[in-house]
């Protein structure tokens, strides 16, 4: 008897185990963010959006180059506008997922250069 109780709680758990898994809960780390795509907007602003999932993202950025990325913020949403940029640089961006089991490996790499600031009005003088 207590043979079949064992045979029928491992049962019980391991199907337990498989429709958490199959049901999209997060048991484990999040997948890498996909899709990551990097817009000018302007001058001083470049647009951030992404496909994945998680609790929140973490926005990573470097400036001119690959090797040194930063931490930017963290947003809970799939999109984000990065402000006060410097006219005409290019910035390299990636993201990580998060959720209460770990923080997923980084998205692909997207990059922007930011728009060159508009000429200055030609000075007339009329004398």
């Amino acid at each position: 008897m207590k043979k079949y109780r064992f045979l029928a709680l491992t049962l019980s758990v391991s199907l337990l185990v498989m429709v958490l898994a199959l049901s999209g809960c997060f048991m484990f780390k999040p997948a890498a963010p996909s899709n990551l795509t990097a817009t000018a907007l302007s001058a001083s602003s470049v647009e951030l959006s992404w496909s994945g999932n998680g609790e929140s993202f973490i926005i990573y950025r470097s400036v001119g180059n690959l090797n040194n990325f930063t931490q930017l913020t963290t947003v809970k949403t799939k999109s984000y506008i990065d402000k006060s940029l410097t006219p005409d640089t290019t910035y390299y961006y990636e993201v990580k997922a998060k959720n209460g089991f770990g923080i997923s490996d980084p998205s692909n790499i997207a990059s922007a250069k930011t728009l060159p600031l508009p000429p200055n009005a030609p000075y007339l003088k009329i004398t």
